[in-house]
């Protein structure tokens, strides 16, 4: 009776081998899985690959190294193709603008609209994508400015803009070289709109900047209202004489 009941009995605990059997995948699902894996890790590689080559030729503008153009297309072109409106890392957001400004200012808009437009459309596209995810960004907004001008010079639009930038990131070097060198190419009319973001940069260069930083002045290539503006600013650092 002992013996019979014991044989009778069910396990309280485990799986039988027919369960066990039920839960483990195939052999060729298994397969499936890590060839997917596979294959992931390979676009995975590629796609960091494209993206340190972009960040070496954004750096080698951001150091003013020179690019070749071919070089320089072919990075345009790569980003045109890749999707970017899921990142929000401003570390790939950034040196792919940088790309698509460098980009668009090779370009003729006569003779290469079109290829124009798309590059236009890109780099403004990015850049709106910065400032939802970088607002506190002051570079952005310099950028925006950049782009915008692009189209027309809206003297009192490029104001608000760098009067945001200038506001983020007052005292940054690299930041304040940046506005200067833009706003040397305005126009004697929106350059006397943005007088008051400009002498305040000026003067934090002649004030504070080091001899590379106010090199950025001494340019024979300004405008007679630019030139001034910086003769002025450099008249308050005369000391009077005895």
């Amino acid at each position: 009776m002992l013996r019979q009941h014991s044989e009778n009995r069910q396990p309280r605990s485990g799986l039988s081998a027919r369960a066990v059997a039920g839960i483990l995948l195939p052999r060729w699902l298994l397969a499936c899985v890590f060839a997917g894996f596979a294959v992931y890790a390979v676009i995975l590689s590629e796609q960091d690959e494209r993206q340190g080559v972009m960040l070496a030729v954004a750096a080698a503008f951001d150091h003013g190294t020179g690019v070749p153009p071919e070089a320089l297309k072919a990075q345009a072109d790569n980003i045109l193709a890749e999707s970017f409106d899921a990142n929000c890392r401003g570390d790939i957001l950034r040196p792919a603008l940088t790309i698509m400004l460098h980009r668009l200012d090779t370009l003729n808009i006569v003779r290469n609209y079109d290829e124009w437009a798309n590059v236009h459309m890109a780099a403004e596209s990015f850049v709106q994508q910065m400032i939802r995810c970088r607002p506190a960004d002051g570079n952005v907004w310099l950028r925006e400015a950049v782009i915008s001008s692009h189209i027309a010079e809206d003297a009192q639009s490029l104001k608000q803009k760098l009067t945001v930038a200038q506001s983020l990131m007052p005292y940054e070097a690299e930041q304040i070289m940046s506005r200067v060198t833009f706003m040397k190419g305005l126009s004697p009319y929106a350059l006397v709109v943005c007088g008051s973001i400009a002498r305040a940069d000026i003067y934090a260069i002649l004030r504070y900047g080091s001899q590379h930083l106010q090199a950025v002045l001494n340019d024979n290539n300004v405008t007679a209202s630019f030139a001034a503006m910086v003769d002025s600013e450099r008249s308050k650092f005369k000391q009077p004489s005895s």
